[in-house]
């Protein structure tokens, strides 16, 4: 597989709820569309990843260092990725 176009596309996400009480004071939530090719990689998540605490220091993981991560686990095969 090759691997030189590698880069990190984020969207973000809107800044309410998906579930909890409903009401009119809601804004609807945004649809994105992005294209895609053969060969790309998607990782979909919430913040809880990066908020999870844990390691040697008990601190929380952050979303740089999360981010870093798919960065570097991006070359490998998905088997190997999930593992």
């Amino acid at each position: 597989m090759d691997h030189t176009k590698q880069f990190f596309l984020e969207i973000n996400a809107n800044k309410q709820p998906i579930g909890g009480l409903e009401g009119d004071y809601r804004t609807p939530f945004t649809n994105n569309e992005i294209s895609i090719e053969k060969g790309d990689s998607l990782y979909l998540f919430t913040d809880g990843y990066a908020d999870q605490f844990g390691g040697p220091k008990g601190k929380k993981f952050m979303l740089k260092n999360f981010v870093k991560l798919l960065c570097e686990m991006n070359s490998l095969e998905m088997k190997k990725q999930s593992s």
